[in-house]
């Protein structure tokens, strides 16, 4: 893996966390028939996979230095019931 210290990846977290959101919002608020939801799905497919791959980052960091909050404290969690059309 790349050097990266824990708080850029705790930044790049935030970051993807709060496209992620965004992109949720979109897909909530976009026609189940419009052509253009599979794409922004698939968007939101992709950066929440990459938000895995920096958790497991982070964590890792997390064990090593321990001086980094918790990973927990850096993203939203939906409540529960609204996690979006497609979750079940």
């Amino acid at each position: 893996m790349a050097e990266i210290s824990g708080n850029a990846l705790a930044m790049a977290i935030q970051a993807v966390d709060e496209k992620i959101w965004a992109l949720k919002a979109h897909v909530d608020q976009t026609d189940e028939n419009d052509p253009g939801l599979a794409d922004v799905e698939d968007e939101m497919l992709a950066f929440s996979t990459d938000a895995n791959e920096l958790r497991i980052g982070y964590e890792q960091e997390l064990k090593e230095t321990g001086n980094l909050p918790a990973y927990e404290s850096l993203v939203r969690v939906a409540p529960r019931g609204e996690a979006g059309r497609n979750s079940s």
